[in-house]
C-alpha cells in the first residue's frame, strides 16, 4: 500500500488545521498497512445484590436504617484484594460497576426488608413516633482472600431512634467461600453479597 503524504503548499485549510488532518491521515493508512486492530478493554465490572431469604410476617417494632460507614480502602471502584495482613492489592481488571458507598447500603436496606417486610423496615428518614429502633453498622473489612474468602466484618449497632440510646453493640464478622476464577471474580462478587445478607442478619431485631 502506497502512503500519500499532504503538502501543506496550496492548501486552503490554515496551516495547523491542514497538519493535523495529515497526521490522522498518516495514522489511519499506517493502522491499515500493519493491519493494526483498536485495543480490547478486558475491564470486568460487578454488582452486589440483596439475597436474603424472605422472612415470616411477624408484628413488632418498626426499625429503619442509620448510617452505615465504610473504611476508605475500599472506597476506590477496584475490588480490594488482602494479600496479608497489612498488605492491599487493588485489580484493575476487576471493578464495582457503582461506588460501594451507595452500593452497600442499599443492599442492606433491600435485605432488611425482605427480612422484615414493609410494615417492620421503613427506608430512609421517618418521625420519630414511627420508628422505634434505628440501625447503624460500621465496616471494618470488606475485601477478599487469595484462598477463596470474601470477608466481611462490622460493628453492628441499635439505638433507641428518638433518645438515641444506644440498646445493643455487637462485632460481626463473616467469611463466604467462592470458587477463585481469574477470568471472573463474579463469584466473589455473590459471596460478597452473601456475607452481606448475614450481616443484615446478624443486626436485625428478633422481636
Amino acid at each position: 500500500m502506497r502512503l500519500r503524504f499532504l503538502s501543506l503548499a496550496g492548501s486552503h485549510l490554515p496551516p495547523p488545521r491542514a497538519a493535523w488532518w495529515g497526521m490522522l491521515l498518516l495514522a489511519a493508512g499506517l493502522t491499515g498497512c500493519l493491519g493494526l486492530k483498536p485495543s480490547v478493554d478486558a475491564t470486568r465490572f460487578y454488582v452486589l445484590t440483596a439475597t436474603a431469604e424472605t422472612g415470616a410476617v411477624v408484628a413488632g417494632e418498626t426499625v429503619t436504617l442509620g448510617r452505615v460507614d465504610l473504611p476508605d480502602y475500599i472506597r476506590t471502584p477496584r475490588m480490594a484484594i488482602r494479600a496479608s495482613a497489612n498488605e492491599i492489592v487493588y485489580s484493575d481488571l476487576h471493578q464495582w460497576a457503582e461506588p460501594l458507598e451507595d452500593a452497600v447500603p442499599r443492599v442492606i436496606e433491600e435485605n432488611l426488608l425482605r427480612q422484615l417486610g414493609s410494615q417492620r423496615f421503613r427506608s430512609g428518614p421517618a418521625p420519630a413516633h414511627l420508628v422505634a429502633h434505628e440501625i447503624q453498622l460500621e465496616i471494618l473489612r470488606f475485601d477478599l482472600e487469595p484462598a477463596g474468602f470474601a470477608v466481611v466484618e462490622a460493628v453492628g449497632r441499635r439505638v433507641h431512634h428518638e433518645t438515641r440510646e444506644l440498646e445493643w453493640q455487637q462485632p460481626l464478622s463473616y467469611r463466604i467461600p467462592f470458587h477463585y476464577d481469574p477470568t471472573s471474580l463474579a463469584p466473589a462478587a455473590s459471596a460478597l453479597s452473601e456475607a452481606l445478607a448475614q450481616l443484615t442478619l446478624g443486626v436485625s431485631p428478633h422481636y
